[in-house]
């Protein structure tokens, strides 16, 4: 599509994705305006970075944005409006959060929350999170979630796929890749987001907690990063948020 048509397919896209769970009477809390969008989004028009680091890709990244936000407000009555995230990878590098987050904000894209993903195994320690987060609270002065996250309760494998997590590289030192050393890093990691300064801290979000391999199904490489264990059975990490 040329980029206007492109902006117009993604206002009426996602306005007609939040009219259809309003109209389900699921109407959504939150939206978020792409996935890990670090590196922009719809590439090439909307990319950023690298050699796509320029003025006009800012500025088309951000009509693409902003016609998200308007697509969730446009489908609801103010007093419904789900709240807008702008979802950024790498929780623990704040280098990178902020670059993002500056080029959005001086584009002046309409969002309410910034999400970040958190994989201890690529993107650094819990003390990296927490600078990062204290950090943005400060600059931004919006709530923030992390809106991805994972932990192994086993560096076993039930299929034939290799696990994205099959040894302790990568780990964290005092949570061992165990049913409770998933339960203690998720709660560890729920208290740093509510102590977020201001208040700030919106909670966490697990991904994929029930992304199982299953008789007759394909294998996956997240089967030891749920919150079931191989038979489907809870774990006791899945009530991290009420611990």
């Amino acid at each position: 599509l040329a980029f206007p048509a492109l902006v117009d397919s993604v206002y009426g896209y996602t306005n007609a994705v939040v009219r259809r769970f309003r109209d389900a009477g699921a109407r959504p809390d939150y939206v978020q305006i792409g996935n890990e969008i670090s590196g922009g989004m719809l590439w090439n028009e909307g990319r950023v970075g690298g050699s796509w680091e320029n003025p006009q890709q800012w500025s088309r990244l951000a009509e693409l944005l902003n016609a998200g936000a308007s697509a969730v407000r446009d489908s609801l009555p103010e007093e419904q409006w789900p709240v807008v995230l702008i979802h950024v990878a790498e929780g623990g590098n704040n280098a990178l959060c902020r670059w993002f987050l500056d080029n959005v904000s001086r584009e002046q894209v309409e969002f309410d929350m910034i999400g970040v993903s958190y994989y201890p195994w690529w993107h650094g320690t819990l003390d990296d999170l927490q600078a990062n987060l204290h950090d943005l609270a400060a600059r931004y002065g919006r709530e923030l979630m992390v809106v991805e996250t994972a932990y192994p309760w086993t560096l076993d494998s039930n299929d034939g796929v290799g696990n994205f997590v099959n040894s302790n590289d990568g780990l964290l030192p005092e949570y061992e890749a165990t049913p409770e050393g998933q339960k203690l890093f998720l709660a560890e990691l729920m208290a740093i987001v509510e102590d977020i300064p201001g208040g700030l801290g919106a909670g966490v979000v697990y991904w994929e907690p029930d992304f199982l391999t299953v008789p007759g199904g394909p294998g996956n490489p997240y089967e030891n990063l749920t919150l079931f264990d191989f038979d489907g059975d809870a774990l006791p990490g899945l009530g991290f948020s009420m611990q």
